[in-house]
């Protein structure tokens, strides 16, 4: 049997938002319309730091049967299906709402209707020799709206969810740690799982077809650890590849940023590492002599702030901010999408 080996993703998501997700890019719906069917997926929590795992051929599987059975006018109906549904969405972000659980099932309803989209726009372009020009300019606009889209909509259902907490008189965070079944189950009976409170330190959920695991405390810790070790032949190396977003060489120190709220350690010309990149990047981004990601394709955030202010870009390494540490001096030849230690 082949070895599969996972990509790490570090989101600031809640597991129940993130089991939405999953459980349509597991469905019929989304089986179909992408003519593949994905392999196990995760969830894990690691002292209240969510990461989920996809296996890396996953990623060019969607792309390839989407390109195989859809066209740039199929993409162009897709978009137009989604715009009325958007508007409507941000209506409901912006409006007021007196029945928090009615509102929390809205916005999950959202969540799953835009997966699709969400997910072509993301993933196709990875195959962009197999794109025309026309198709892959609209999937850089559609990427830029809907993946903002996605990131309000995860945060609007966390900020029902803490609001719904208080009314319930629950801790903070009790119900961010969930599936939607145990949601689900919560609403109907009041009950909660009695490993509760041990998931913020260690959770692994297991996604797969007619089939969730919930792990906790060691055997958690077990399952996490042999996720790193699919990954872990990729980082014992002093060279780095990924693909060039803007072309450019710069030498300088490593910083390394995994959230938002140590952007201000960055200093003028080192080099950005992050697992990637959001409009709050853009002042460190402006420091910085590159930036290196361990994710993205040519229409994320990080390579298109990278085309317009002209900044060397490396996107999609998959490892770098596992591989450096903070003040390694590195050279990024933009170019040929290599980085390496000095």
């Amino acid at each position: 049997m082949m070895r599969l080996r996972y990509e790490k993703h570090r989101r600031s998501y809640t597991v129940l938002a993130t089991t939405f997700v999953m459980d349509e890019l597991l469905s019929q719906r989304l089986c179909r319309y992408f003519h593949y069917v994905p392999h196990t997926m995760y969830g894990t929590v690691e002292n209240g730091v969510f990461n989920h795992w996809l296996a890396e051929t996953d990623y060019r599987g969607y792309a390839l049967g989407w390109l195989k059975n859809h066209s740039l006018n199929d993409l162009n109906k897709l978009i137009q299906a989604r715009e009325s549904e958007r508007t409507s969405f941000q209506n409901f972000v912006r409006g007021r709402h007196g029945n928090t659980i009615a509102a929390l099932k809205k916005s999950e309803e959202y969540i799953r209707k835009f997966t699709d989209i969400i997910f072509v726009a993301a993933y196709v372009p990875r195959l962009r020799e197999q794109c025309s020009t026309a198709l892959l300019q609209i999937l850089m606009q559609t990427r830029r709206k809907y993946e903002l889209v996605h990131k309000i909509g995860i945060s609007h259902h966390a900020t029902l969810l803490a609001r719904f907490e208080k009314e319930r008189g629950l801790g903070k965070d009790t119900l961010r740690y969930l599936t939607d079944a145990e949601y689900y189950r919560h609403l109907a009976t009041g009950t909660l799982p009695t490993n509760i409170q041990k998931r913020q330190k260690k959770l692994c959920v297991t996604y797969g077809r007619n089939m969730r695991t919930v792990l906790t405390g060691s055997t958690a810790e077990r399952k996490i650890r042999a996720l790193y070790q699919e990954i872990k032949r990729t980082l014992d190396v002093n060279i780095i590849s990924g693909q060039c977003a803007f072309g450019g060489k710069a030498s300088g120190h490593a910083r390394i940023i995994l959230h938002p709220r140590d952007l201000r350690s960055i200093k003028n010309g080192e080099i950005l590492i992050s697992p990637m990149t959001d409009p709050r990047y853009l002042g460190a981004i402006k420091k910085s002599a590159a930036i290196v990601t361990d994710e993205g394709g040519i229409t994320c955030h990080a390579a298109i702030v990278s085309r317009e202010l002209r900044v060397p870009c490396v996107i999609g390494t998959k490892v770098a901010t596992q591989v450096l540490q903070n003040g390694d001096r590195i050279k990024v030849d933009a170019n040929r999408g290599i980085i390496t230690k000095v």
